[in-house]
């Protein structure tokens, strides 16, 4: 009895030996662990710092580019207003030699002593204009 009394104690000896071998390296693993793990964090926060760094530095392009745009549409609405206001006055120029040419026509066939229905016909008049050239060509004369 006395020798399982000293394998007991033995045994319950290289246990506890065991276990707290097992305290110790748990101890130190935990503090590697902690510190891995705030070298880990300390990593991630520079590369967090980092990267709203490159959205600050994007967002202010963005806004430049927005505003250079926005100059772009303003000088290109000028451009289309210019450009529209043109095409309105050639327009009103192009009528108004346009009817001239017309009327000129109508003087020219009622000098010629056609009458004025068949100025009418011809040119496409209103009868009242064809008659006002008649009467304006008669007291020219």
């Amino acid at each position: 009895m006395v020798i399982w009394a000293y394998v007991l104690l033995t045994v319950d000896m290289a246990l506890m030996g065991g276990i707290l071998y097992i305290l110790i390296a748990g101890r130190g693993l935990k503090k590697s662990v902690v510190a891995d793990t705030h070298a880990h964090a300390a990593v991630e926060e520079a590369e967090l710092e980092r990267l709203q760094a490159d959205v600050e530095k994007s967002h202010s392009l963005i806004d430049a580019y927005e505003r250079s745009f926005e100059e772009k549409d303003r000088r290109f609405e000028a451009i289309v207003r210019r450009a529209e206001e043109s095409a309105r006055s050639l327009e009103a120029l192009y009528e108004i030699q346009g009817k001239d040419e017309v009327y000129a026509k109508a003087m020219g066939l009622l000098k010629a002593g056609a009458s004025a229905e068949e100025v009418v016909k011809d040119l496409g008049l209103m009868s009242g204009e064809a008659e006002l050239i008649e009467a304006i060509s008669c007291y020219r004369v």
